[in-house]
């Protein structure tokens, strides 16, 4: 062969110079001198003559991706793996009549440098396609950062395991395998990864978060535009031009305020009160209309208005001499037209969104009209129910089945007209609409007065109520009804879920600035569930659910104690379970003595 005599006659040449003892090791250096001189060579060919043809072709095209995607970094990078490529297929030519050790150790080295130029050619390749696809505006919104960052995670976790098993000398398959079963470390170290790839995908699937928008988070200060998502962190750029960076992760598991849909709006919505004088609202006397008719911005809405009224009380009939007749302008209410237009006169308001007061007005009223139709609907039928089965009850019955079938259809449409009105005060509690009236109450007596009512349902379930003999006169600012229905609703509480023959304590006393009642009572199951769950709406103490009730009950205390001020504690120490209300005392409450 070729080599094999070039490898002799430099031998042989070497060895007519005297250099008899050296000649071979000469020769061997001599030959690995020129693989690496042919190997830098064919690299030099490469960057000088096949990249320019290679650039110069890609010019010559009309797209535009190719252009990046075939990038003088990205092909730089392959043509670093023509040396290692050449040497590693080369170097046993080189060694052929060695040992197979020094070759074995050569041709490792060159693979591992073969393997390190891949990767860095795959680094370059995907981040030219990531500049790609991220110029595209169909992809803007997709964490196409986060996927490269996670491939190219992908690409060296690979890459390092290849390396690995050619040094030891170990199947690459074989390898993966073993990692397979410390999964749980790999889990750990990769933690922050995976759970930022997650995020990532979840973040753009439900389109929360992408490049551009103006988010704010006020758990990390951050309050700005979102610059770049990655696979760890998300980049808010503040308005002081400082950077926040945060976890993708928490942007999932948190909240966060995303002002996008009111950027793309093309307005805000602002919201502000105007306080009004109410001694001041009067009608509006004809020197006053004509006053008003000077103003621009009123003078169309007086007459509009005007001759709608002369209109309607001359249709109706109606006496205008007497004030209260009819229909009347207020300065209240020109003022408010007056406020309307101006606020639709300024240059910088967006005509095409609805004023926010309207709106919120309007669907408040919504509101209102839904719970009192449902409300109507609902109970017309139960109270009709209850009615006829009562009147039925007290009509001659021989049959024996017939009345108990009577007494059950007794129970349990007073159950769900229970469950209906528990029902329709919680919709009013989240809607906002409950009206209060509140007045300086005893709370002793009015905890008096519902112990009264439910003393016998106790003793009918073997439950004893202990209360204080003298209950001391405790005042709180709050609604009675409301109050009183907190009450039954603990009391209820109690009374379902106490264990027989066991006692259930009720106290009335001033704890600071509030009077307090509390019932605290053992329970029959025992009590595997938080405080916070047992508030939550339809969540029950016995997890079986074979007790009457619906799970509001605690939920509408806790709600009804909030909405006057005050708030609902429940406390569970092993099977004893305690609820304490607390309601604000008034500013000149009587004096009582503070619990401990």
């Amino acid at each position: 062969m070729m080599e094999i005599d070039l490898q002799g006659w430099l031998t042989s040449v070497l060895a007519s110079w005297g250099l008899v003892s050296v000649a071979d090791a000469l020769a061997h250096g001599v030959m690995l001198a020129l693989l690496v001189a042919a190997a830098f060579l064919a690299d030099a060919v490469c960057r000088c003559f096949l990249l320019k043809a290679v650039a110069h072709l890609v010019k010559r095209t009309k797209a535009t991706w190719d252009d990046v995607v075939f990038d003088h970094k990205v092909m730089v990078r392959l043509s670093r793996m023509v040396v290692p490529v050449v040497i590693y297929c080369f170097v046993p030519v080189v060694f052929a009549d060695t040992n197979g050790s020094t070759v074995d150790f050569v041709r490792r080295i060159s693979f591992v440098f073969i393997v390190l130029a891949f990767l860095a050619f795959v680094h370059a390749f995907l981040r030219a396609v990531y500049s790609v696809y991220s110029d595209k505006e169909a992809f803007r919104d997709r964490p196409l950062k986060s996927l490269l960052q996670t491939l190219q995670v992908v690409a060296w976790f690979v890459g390092g395991i290849i390396i690995l098993s050619e040094l030891i000398d170990k199947d690459p398959v074989s390898l993966l395998a073993g990692l397979g079963a410390s999964a749980a470390v790999l889990m750990l170290i990769f933690k922050d990864t995976i759970m930022g790839f997650v995020s990532g995908v979840q973040l753009s699937a439900n389109d929360m978060l992408k490049v551009g928008d103006w988010i704010k988070v006020p758990k990390y200060d951050a309050d700005g535009v979102v610059t770049e998502v990655t696979l760890n962190t998300v980049k808010v750029r503040n308005w002081d031009n400082t950077v926040t960076t945060v976890p993708p992760y928490v942007l999932v598991s948190d909240s966060f305020q995303n002002w996008n849909a009111m950027r793309e709006s093309g307005g805000r919505r602002i919201q502000r009160a105007v306080h009004i004088d109410r001694t001041m609202q009067k009608f509006c006397t004809p020197e006053m209309l004509e006053r008003f008719r000077k103003i621009s911005l009123l003078k169309d809405y007086i007459e509009r208005k005007e001759q709608d009224l002369q209109d309607y009380n001359a249709a109706h009939s109606i006496d205008d001499t007497v004030k209260v007749n009819g229909r009347r302008q207020t300065n209240l209410g020109v003022f408010r037209a007056y406020l309307t237009a101006y606020l639709r006169s300024l240059p910088y308001t967006n005509q095409e969104l609805h004023n926010a007061v309207d709106q919120a007005v309007r669907d408040e009223r919504l509101k209102t009209e839904l719970i009192t139709n449902v409300s109507h609907d609902l109970k017309t039928p139960i109270t009709s129910i209850i009615t006829y089965t009562d009147l039925l009850s007290k009509c001659p019955q021989s049959d024996e089945k017939a009345k108990e079938y009577m007494a059950v259809l007794t129970e349990k449409s007073t159950k769900l007209a229970r469950l209906v009105e528990d029902l329709i005060e919680a919709s009013k509690l989240s809607s906002g609409n409950i009206t209060l009236h509140p007045m300086v109450l005893d709370l002793g007596e009015l905890t008096a007065q519902a112990i009264g009512e439910y003393q016998k349902e106790f003793e009918e379930n073997r439950l004893q109520l202990v209360l204080d003999p003298d209950l001391p006169r405790v005042q709180a600012f709050a609604d009675g009804s409301k109050t009183y229905r907190v009450l039954e609703n603990l009391l209820q509480n109690a009374k379902k879920y106490s264990a027989v023959d066991s006692r259930v304590y009720v106290r009335v006393y001033k704890q600071g600035d509030f009077g307090v009642f509390e019932i605290k009572n053992i329970s029959a199951e025992p009590l595997n569930i938080s405080p916070q769950e047992l508030t939550q709406r339809f969540v029950r103490g016995d997890a079986s659910r074979t007790k009457e009730g619906n799970g509001l009950g605690l939920s509408i205390a806790q709600e009804l104690c909030s909405a006057q001020q005050g708030k609902l504690e429940l406390l569970i120490d092993g099977d004893l379970f305690k609820a304490r209300g607390y309601l604000p005392q008034p500013k000149n409450a009587l004096p009582q003595d503070t619990a401990e």
